[in-house]
């Protein structure tokens, strides 16, 4: 039986290029990617092998048999899926073409993606400002801000604008990327080395 590796995964689950980066890097060591988390990611250890990985993006979290099997009679084996990253790899030596070759074709792919990252954005922003104007209200409506920090009343709402912050920030981050991505043909998603931490659960 095959030894399993887990080791944690790239935060920025749209940064298509370092993904596919690192399973290239952990497939040179030994590590084939097997299946991808929410955190982790899981590896198959083998041997050492020269493997190109690509993710293709679509909205829909299932791939079909026969895009599949389009796939693979170009060289391109089905790998995993996650959200709507679909993972194939092939190895170096095949010399298999890329999955997309038109940047137009590139763009498409990603559209759907976009808008549904558009909207997420959309709306985790304006519940931050409905949080943040809620808090406000909290803070300085019912007395002093010093008054509602002293009755321990301000702590509780000062870590929900934390959190939403980072949400909004994430999400935006995320969708310009995409939006950039789409616009440019993936040029933004240049696959440069890439070390996530060393974290391994065996």
């Amino acid at each position: 039986m095959n030894k399993t590796v887990h080791k944690l995964r790239p935060s920025d689950y749209w940064r298509i290029g370092e993904h596919e980066s690192w399973f290239q890097d952990m497939a040179a060591k030994g590590l084939h990617l097997k299946k991808m988390g929410i955190h982790f990611a899981k590896f198959v250890k083998g041997e050492q092998e020269n493997r190109r990985y690509r993710i293709d993006v679509s909205i829909k979290k299932k791939i079909t048999t026969e895009q599949i099997q389009m796939y693979a009679e170009s060289g391109w084996d089905y790998v995993t899926s996650y959200n709507s990253f679909h993972v194939f790899s092939s190895p170096e030596k095949r010399n298999a073409p890329e999955l997309h070759t038109d940047p137009a074709e590139q763009s498409y792919t990603l559209k759907e993606l976009d808008r549904k990252l558009a909207m997420n954005a959309i709306i985790i922003v304006v519940s931050a400002i409905l949080i943040i104007g809620m808090n406000s209200a909290i803070w300085f409506l019912d007395g002093t801000p010093t008054l509602v920090m002293v009755e321990g009343g301000g702590v509780q709402e000062l870590v929900l604008p934390i959190f939403f912050g980072y949400t909004t920030y994430i999400s935006l981050q995320a969708s310009i990327s995409i939006r950039s991505a789409r616009k440019n043909g993936y040029k933004n998603f240049t696959r440069s080395k890439f070390s996530p931490t060393d974290c391994q659960i065996i």
